[in-house]
């Protein structure tokens, strides 16, 4: 749950490619910009991605120690958390990407509150970006040709709570207990619980690996998300990348796909215009 619109959703954007695909629709307009489409076999969907990648300059550790709640008490997974580098796929949109050594310190990686300064940490024109945090390790790495061949097994976690007043809330009205606490102003806060699926993360941490990691300029990533909620996800990312006469790197195309298909359908009335 967020207070703002996303730029660019992965899953919704695939979610929806399966569908429209199938009526002929070959793009689709998001915030973030157009997203051209296909559809291959056994329900698998690919999406051009629009990018503005963007590395922050701080980290977790540049904010003072009031600014660091819901720090990993492990003394490792902490210490990565606080050096994990923020980076941005599009704007409006930040990740911590917080590397880690096995699988065995991913799952214990927990859903909880992680609350920061967003105008300290991200700078005012970033501070109204939906943060989150991406837990990953890299499984395996291999090269055919010139192409890099990568395989990582990621969590994806809510970086902080979503302010929203009382009376406007619409999850007052739900049985939602394990997601919500009072503020002592009146308001509430909303803890976002892990997702099994998240192109726009999967997007960022390619990207970057891409840029910052990797010297090929044709990586090809397979992700495998939501082991540990027992929601297993396999997500496809190509990551083309760009280097300029001076030797910069930047990156020239995103390709992201996975496997979709329709589980219900309805119908929704809208009134004339």
């Amino acid at each position: 749950m967020t207070s703002v619109e996303i730029p660019f959703g992965g899953h919704p954007t695939l979610g929806a490619a399966s569908y429209l695909r199938s009526k002929g629709i070959t793009k689709i307009v998001t915030k973030a910009g157009p997203v051209p489409i296909t559809a291959g076999q056994d329900h698998f969907v690919s999406a051009l991605v629009p990018h503005n990648t963007y590395l922050h300059a701080k980290t977790i550790a540049s904010l003072n120690t009031e600014s660091r709640v819901g720090l990993h008490p492990s003394p490792e997974i902490r210490e990565a958390e606080l050096g994990a580098p923020i980076f941005s796929p599009v704007h409006g949109i930040a990740f911590a990407l917080v590397s880690l050594p096995s699988l065995e310190q991913l799952s214990r990686v927990f859903v909880g509150p992680f609350e920061f300064n967003a105008l300290e940490l991200l700078g005012p024109t970033w501070s109204k970006s939906f943060m989150a945090r991406s837990y990953y390790v890299i499984t395996d790495s291999t090269t055919s040709g010139s192409v890099r061949n990568v395989k990582i097994r990621t969590r994806m976690i809510a970086s902080g709570c979503t302010y929203l007043p009382l009376a406007k809330s619409a999850f007052t009205q739900n049985k939602l207990p394990s997601l919500e606490r009072k503020t002592a102003d009146g308001g509430m806060s909303l803890f976002l619980v892990e997702d099994p699926a998240t192109g726009a993360a999967a997007c960022a941490l390619t990207s970057y690996l891409a840029l910052h990691k990797f010297e090929e300029l044709e990586l090809k990533y397979e992700l495998t998300q939501g082991v540990e909620m027992g929601r297993q996800s396999d997500i496809y990312v190509t990551v083309k990348v760009s280097v300029s006469e001076k030797g910069e790197r930047s990156i020239k195309e995103i390709f992201l796909g996975g496997t979709a298909r329709q589980i219900m359908k309805g119908t929704l009335e809208t009134p004339p215009l």
